[in-house]
């Protein structure tokens, strides 16, 4: 409840990560992020440890065997899904047709559906489009 004051008590959102309400503590983490951009370009900092640290930190909510170097750290979800869809190029083909599929939930985001789109396309897999309960 602290973390997120503004929130109704009686609802739940899972949506979009982007479009999350953010805790009390990212706010303000990302409002000094701001503060320090908005000065100058260069007083930024080392964006590049900021990376590291928090690759580790992530790795460490994940536990188990991961560690920061299996992290990537990438500038929007869009990139990542397209990158991801890149590194399976060649590889759905292979399979047997009856597992050529990929599994993506209904009502997304374009740039969450087209690079499965062309993927099934390409690799003459098919793409499944589960519907989910809004």
């Amino acid at each position: 409840p602290a973390c997120w004051p503004d929130l109704k008590r009686d609802r739940i959102y899972i949506n979009a990560a982007g479009r999350t309400p953010l805790p009390a503590a990212v706010l303000a983490a990302g409002e000094a992020a701001m503060r320090r951009k908005a000065a100058t370009p260069w007083s930024i900092g080392d964006t590049e440890g900021d990376k590291d640290k928090i690759r580790a930190l992530f790795a460490g909510m994940l536990g188990g065997e991961v560690t920061a170097r299996d992290i990537a750290v990438v500038p929007c979800c869009s990139y990542a899904m397209s990158m991801a869809a890149h590194n399976l190029c060649g590889h759905l083909r292979v399979r047997p047709p009856d597992r050529r599929r990929v599994i993506i939930l209904a009502d997304q985001n374009p740039a969450n559906v087209m690079m499965w789109q062309q993927l099934c396309t390409d690799e003459a897999g098919e793409l499944i489009i589960v519907a989910h309960p809004s």
